[in-house]
């Protein structure tokens, strides 16, 4: 008998796992050139950058909406998309100007963990607009085009959390 995981589970799209990885990679080679010796600054770059894609996603995911041509279902679950990926961008742009204002001392704890909160519920969202676009109705070509952009945003936010949880304290 095989164990099934996760019974959602699909393999990743080629386009999105080379996006991941070039995002990856950008990130660590600017990162080594220019924030070398400050996890601070390498964080708010990752973050930065991040947030220009989240903005690029919402506005994507905006355009669709109020394209026309949706199907009631369709225009549900794309509308819960647009809330969701304009609440990702808030919540980035609430970590970035916590880091902004990082201090040492006792609330710096408090600060960070306020910061991985935000950027962990941005992945939250990014996941759930995902989940909705996979199990609601919703033509192919409309799912693809929305889930390819917040798979890549997922993505980067992930990374951006990696690097706060392995280069923050």
């Amino acid at each position: 008998m095989e164990a099934k995981i996760c019974s959602n589970f699909q393999p990743l799209n080629s386009k999105y796992v080379l996006s991941f990885l070039f995002t990856f990679f950008f990130l660590t080679a600017m990162a080594y050139n220019t924030v070398q010796n400050d996890p601070v600054e390498l964080c708010k770059t990752s973050l930065s950058k991040t947030l220009k894609t989240a903005s690029s996603t919402s506005a994507l995911v905006k355009k669709i909406a109020k394209s026309g041509g949706l199907i009631s279902a369709e225009k549900g679950i794309v509308n819960d998309c647009v809330e969701l990926i304009g609440d990702s961008v808030d919540q980035l742009k609430n970590s970035l100007n916590e880091m902004d204002r990082l201090k040492t001392g006792p609330y710096r704890s408090f600060q960070i963990d306020s910061i991985k909160t935000w950027v962990s519920a941005a992945i939250t969202d990014g996941t759930t607009c995902t989940d909705e676009l996979e199990e609601g109705k919703v033509r192919e070509s409309l799912k693809n085009k929305i889930e390819e952009s917040v798979k890549n945003l997922t993505g980067q936010i992930i990374n951006s959390l990696a690097l706060i949880n392995s280069n923050l304290h």
